[in-house]
């Protein structure tokens, strides 16, 4: 059981990468394509390092109240919702909700995620 639980946080954690760098060879035609400027498009990278560094404050106090499972769940879902709305985008202001949406989920992956292996296995592990 322990090794599935660890094998879903792998799988979650690696989408929520994916779905930082994905996008950075791009960032250059998308500015074109999505008719904005470049400073919206650098707008995506500072939404994405900006709410995973801040998300974990909170993510963290409300997994040790309301249970891990019971914000893991939502949170993995609230990333993958973010990021099939990000991938039907077709403006760059629905493209950066739809990151912000996205990170929020991320925040709580890296987070919780965490916290779930700490409670599963002992340091010597």
């Amino acid at each position: 059981n322990r090794q599935f639980v660890v094998f879903l946080l792998i799988i979650a954690r690696t989408l929520a990468n994916i779905s930082i760098d994905i996008h950075l060879p791009l960032a250059p035609l998308m500015a074109q394509d999505l008719q904005t400027s470049e400073f919206k498009v650098q707008l995506l990278f500072i939404i994405s390092v900006a709410l995973t560094t801040v998300t974990p404050l909170f993510w963290g106090a409300l997994s040790d109240c309301y249970g891990r499972r019971a914000l893991i769940l939502p949170s993995f879902s609230l990333m993958v919702l973010g990021q099939f709305i990000c991938g039907a985008a077709p403006t760059i202001n629905l493209l950066l909700a739809a990151r912000v949406i996205q990170y929020f989920g991320v925040g709580a992956v890296f987070t919780v995620g965490l916290a779930i292996i700490c409670d599963l296995f002992k340091a010597q592990e």
